[in-house]
């Protein structure tokens, strides 16, 4: 029950084009400035928006998890990284380009939203993560929870 809502939150969120689905381990909600996704968002796949939808609305769990795609060469610390160049003061996010066009950013993404939607702990999420993808590339210098 708890996975529907937020994937009802999510897909509703992306559909009007604002504020981002708020989940239960974010802190507050952020969105893209002026509250508008860009274009390279939105015209994305749905698991492509999905993705930014998750690394927006919740502060936690990705900051937590490895990205395997070799993007630590362009200075990302985590998974959400891919997504979320920055945060500024006021709270809004500064979105990066680079998760819209990497499979396994996405996927590492979804998977992770699947895990804590299914109750998981975020050291639970991350061993599932480390093991299942791994042998994709190097990883970010992430650090253990």
């Amino acid at each position: 029950m708890k996975r529907r809502r937020l994937l009802l939150a999510a897909a509703a969120a992306l559909a009007v084009g604002c504020s981002p689905a708020r989940s239960a381990a974010a802190p507050a909600p952020i969105a893209p400035p002026r509250q508008q996704w860009p274009r390279y968002v939105l015209d994305a796949d749905p698991a492509v928006r999905a993705a930014y939808a998750f690394a927006v609305a919740d502060r936690v769990v990705l900051k937590w998890i490895p990205c395997y795609c070799g993007c630590g060469d362009l200075g990302h610390g985590s998974n959400r990284d891919c997504f979320v160049r920055e945060t500024k003061p006021d709270g809004t996010a500064e979105l990066d380009p680079h998760g819209a066009a990497c499979g396994v950013c996405v996927g590492i993404a979804l998977e992770s939203r699947d895990l804590a939607a299914a109750g998981k702990s975020i050291r639970e999420i991350r061993l599932a993560i480390d093991a299942r993808w791994s042998p994709a590339g190097p990883a970010t210098p992430t650090p253990l929870p």
